[in-house]
């Protein structure tokens, strides 16, 4: 029985520790079609709320489509240059050469921002299940996009003005925002957390610290081996991204 694992190293100054952010059990359960015929022949408001309801639909499982994606690559929906192929897949480097490059929970936020504004129209689909119905859509191309990391939920605000012609009316939206359950910002502080454990002791692998904070913290996690100098983490959390229907 050990506390630690020595990394050999040859002709490499300190380890090179890589680490993949995964393992996310992930559900998205697919929009529930309804008979829009009846919500849009209402008043505005009822098209209002329809239009609302649809935007931030897409937009919940944009988000959580976007936490599956990025957290196969570190926290990342564009890698950085300093990275590695582990397993056929592209992924960063979190400690290098002694180096920390863990991306900060800021900057991981940013990159799911991202990830939405590129992906969040493929669910819109040109809002043509409105548009089937008789009504005239007409928006501003560029979608701004913010991302919080919230104690135990994810909140995602969407500004994207949004005129709605019904007719002789008209109705204006600008601004969107969904929130759901999923505690993101506990699993960047636990990577901070080991990340400076591996800083403390750089020439070595602390793996009876990574056991006793896996336990303390309930989740599992695999070691790859890439080379003598090189060790990759699949960090593996029992959780789910339920995404609700209408």
């Amino acid at each position: 029985m050990y506390k630690r694992g020595q990394v050999t190293i040859f002709l490499v100054v300190g380890i090179v520790l890589l680490i993949i952010f995964t393992g996310i059990i992930y559900l998205v359960q697919y929009m529930q079609k309804v008979p829009l015929e009846q919500e849009l022949a209402g008043p505005s408001s009822a098209v209002k709320n329809t239009v609302i309801s649809f935007v931030e639909n897409c937009l919940a499982r944009t988000a959580k489509e976007g936490i599956s994606f990025i957290s196969k690559q570190g926290g990342f929906y564009i890698l950085p240059e300093n990275q590695i192929t582990l397993r056929g897949e592209k992924v960063p480097y979190y400690f290098y050469f002694g180096e920390n490059l863990l991306p900060s929970q800021q900057v991981i936020e940013e990159q799911l921002s991202a990830y939405i504004k590129e992906n969040m129209s493929a669910c819109l689909d040109n809002f043509q299940i409105f548009t089937a119905e008789g009504y005239t859509l007409h928006t501003l191309p560029e979608m701004k996009v913010t991302t919080l990391f919230l104690e135990k939920k994810v909140v995602v605000t969407l500004s994207y003005p949004l005129r709605v012609i019904e007719g002789q009316s008209e109705i204006n939206l600008d601004e969107f925002s969904i929130s759901f359950p999923y505690d993101f910002a506990a699993k960047v502080h636990l990577m901070e957390e080991f990340i400076r454990t591996q800083q403390r002791e750089a020439e070595w692998f602390p793996i009876g610290s990574l056991h006793e904070l896996a336990e303390q913290e309930g989740f599992t996690f695999e070691m790859i081996y890439q080379n003598s100098s090189t060790l990759g983490l699949n960090f593996l959390f029992n959780d789910s991204l339920y995404y609700q229907p209408l």
